[in-house]
């Protein structure tokens, strides 16, 4: 990795843990509308109570707004929920970008707050 590539992804980084206000509210439970990862190894501990769906039987329609909206994590560099995410992840982003776009509404975020 080039070196601007690793200052560039070090500030990224450093920048994303002080930028609180970027933050997006996690996605809501997708009930039942997948196949359990465990349920066809016999290893699912939740039973009844398991979230997701243990058959085609069960499977449930995902909601009008499921993948409509991108995901801010994703965009800004991690998205927990991967595969799962409620979000649009897009395929490739400009880091450089990114970090561009995240110092500038920081900096906004600070000056407006000192009104110069």
């Amino acid at each position: 990795m080039p070196a601007e590539d690793l200052i560039i992804e070090t500030l990224l980084e450093n920048h994303l843990k002080n930028f609180k206000s970027c933050k997006q509210s996690s996605p809501k439970p997708k009930y039942k509308t997948e196949i359990c990862k465990n349920w066809p190894l016999n290893k699912c501990t939740f039973g009844e109570n398991c979230a997701f769906a243990h058959g085609k039987t069960e499977l449930k329609a995902k909601g009008p707004n499921y993948k409509k909206e991108e995901c801010k994590n994703f965009a800004y560099g991690f998205c927990k929920y991967g595969e799962r995410c409620t979000f649009i992840h897009q395929k490739k982003i400009d880091r450089l970008q990114v970090f561009k776009k995240i110092t500038a509404q920081t900096d906004a975020k600070i000056f407006a707050h000192l009104n110069l």
